[in-house]
Parts: structure tokens; sequence; C-alpha cells
């Protein structure tokens, strides 16, 4: 086993208000009452392209987000102009506190006895189970109700899912992982270092949130994430060894794990050939190691470095 000790720090961690400064009455009355948006941002040291990029893929779109749904018999309504697919969205879409809990219930039951048609505002659902408050902004409007009708939706869950499949489950908005200690090479000018010979080693991540979540405990969350998928021994069994190539394929799981398993063997075995194959739309990795040593131990290492980093990285938020 090689690879120098790592020296990673976690700095500059900042969080900035996110909300739009506005003065007009009119479209103040239609921001964030309770959930606000924030604009966070932090250093990394001491690590390469992978472990920043983890982080980034990770709070994109593969951790489980929670979000309101309702099933369409549960909905009902008089107003000939509802889409009841399109209004069951919209209440899909509106982000909620990622700490209320998972079996709360809400209701939505409202009519309209004005002569005037009614913007139906998220703040008239009412919880039937769960949280002592609503736990989303409530200046969203779901929907309009002509004068004289009604509409009722029942029994409105709470729905977990990752971004990657519903593109409306994210943690984080728009995050970025940029490297600070290498120039990108330029074309143009012939100048900076080309990606396929550079190797950054610090890092700033950028990220927005809607404020469903605090910044930092996304990225905490991230690290536990990121941990407990590369903790893949109970699949070493279903290694297929020929001599000394040793395949293994991992179901359910994207390139963000395969890349990180790449580049930690790489660090601690650098005799080791090893790449991989990822397919997106199925969803399943396959990783390929040229090596006469023993493919467990090496990738039982590889996870362990994995883990060390994400503690550390943890640790220091």
């Amino acid at each position: 086993m090689s690879g120098k000790p790592e020296k990673i720090v976690v700095s500059d961690f900042k969080v900035t208000d996110a909300m739009p400064k506005v003065t007009n009455p009119e479209i103040q009355k239609l921001l964030p009452t309770r959930l606000k948006p924030q604009f966070a941002s932090f250093q990394i040291s001491g690590v390469d392209a992978s472990v920043p990029n983890a982080i980034r893929r990770t709070i994109l779109c593969e951790m489980l987000v929670k979000a309101m749904t309702a099933e369409f018999h549960d909905f009902s309504s008089t107003d000939p102009f509802h889409k009841p697919k399109e209004i069951l969205h919209r209440l899909e879409m509106i982000p909620i506190l990622q700490s209320t809990p998972k079996d709360s219930v809400f209701e939505l039951k409202v009519t309209n006895t004005t002569p005037h048609r009614m913007h139906v505002k998220s703040s008239q659902i009412q919880i039937v189970r769960g949280p002592k408050e609503l736990p989303f902004n409530e200046t969203f409007t779901l929907f309009t109700l002509e004068p004289g009708t009604k509409c009722h939706i029942r029994n409105i869950k709470i729905k977990e899912a990752y971004g990657y499949d519903e593109g409306t489950y994210v943690m984080a908005l728009a995050p970025t992982s940029i490297a600070l200690d290498v120039e990108p090479y330029n074309p143009y000018t012939k100048t900076g270092v080309r990606s396929s010979v550079a190797n950054p080693q610090k890092w700033r991540i950028e990220f927005g949130t809607n404020g469903i979540m605090d910044p930092k405990d996304i990225i905490r969350l991230a690290c536990d994430n990121i941990i407990e998928r590369a903790h893949i021994e109970n699949l070493f069994e279903s290694i297929k060894s020929n001599n000394s190539i040793h395949v293994l394929r991992i179901e359910n799981e994207s390139s963000t794990i395969a890349n990180l398993i790449q580049r930690s063997v790489l660090h601690l075995f650098p005799n080791v050939d090893i790449t991989y194959d990822h397919n997106s739309s199925e969803r399943y990795i396959v990783i390929k190691m040229r090596t006469d040593e023993d493919p467990k131990k090496i990738l039982s290492e590889a996870i362990g470095r994995i883990e060390r980093i994400y503690k550390t990285i943890k640790d220091q938020i």
C-alpha cells in the first residue's frame, strides 16, 4: 500500500441571505415567509477532484428529499377549469422543512363564497397530524377558484424521493466545485494546466438552498450519505475474477461512488490498474481491476480511506 499522509482542512464556511431585495409591497407579499433562501460556500484543501465532486453530485440529486404528495382519488373539485394532475404537481413542488415527520398528514379544503375569483394559497393547507406549524412558506399560489366552487385535497402525505428520479426533490441548488490552486488551460492563450495532467488539491464548493435545511447540515448529511454508499463490503462475494482481472457490478449506484473508489485505489495502490463503467439510465456501475493482489483487500483499504476523508470533512463543518 502506498499513498502519502493526507491533511484535509475545511475552512471559510460562509452563509449569506439570498432573499430578493424588493420594495414593491405587492411583490413583498409573495416572498418566502418561513423558509428563506440562502447561498453557502466553503473551502476544502488536501483532496483530489473526486471528493468535492461527490459532495456536489450528492447534494444536487443523490439524497432523499421530502415533499408533500397526494393521490388523484384524494382530489375533488367543482371548478370545471381545474386540472388535478397539474395542481397535485404544484403541491409536490412546494419546498418543505426536511425535519417534517414522515407520518405527517395535511388537508386542503376551501370554498369560494365571494363573487370574485380566489387565489388559493399554501397558507390554507391545514395540519391533520404532524408538526405544530406549517413546515413551508405560506405565500405559494396553488390554483385559482371560481366563485361558488370548492376544492378538497384529502390525505396529503410526505413522500421521499431522489432528484435523479424526480427533479422536484433537490436538497441544494446549482452546486459547483471550483479548483483554486490550478489555473485551467486556456486554448486561446495556451496558458494554464490541462485537465489531463492537473491535480488540484484546493477547492471551493458553492450552492444555494431554499431553506429546507441548514446549509451545514446539508453537507454533514451528504458526508454520511457518501460513507454509507461507499461501504460495499457486502458485495465482495459477487466479485468475478479471471486470473488477474476482477470485476464488480454495483446496482442502484452512480459514477459518484465509482469515481471515489477508483481515485482512492489509485492513491493507495498506484500499481493497480482500475477503471469503471456506469449506466445512468439503468443506474448501475461496474468496477474493473487488474492486479495479482487480493481485490477485497484493495477495495477495503480504499473504502476505509473514503470514510476517513468524509468523517474529517464532517467534523470540521
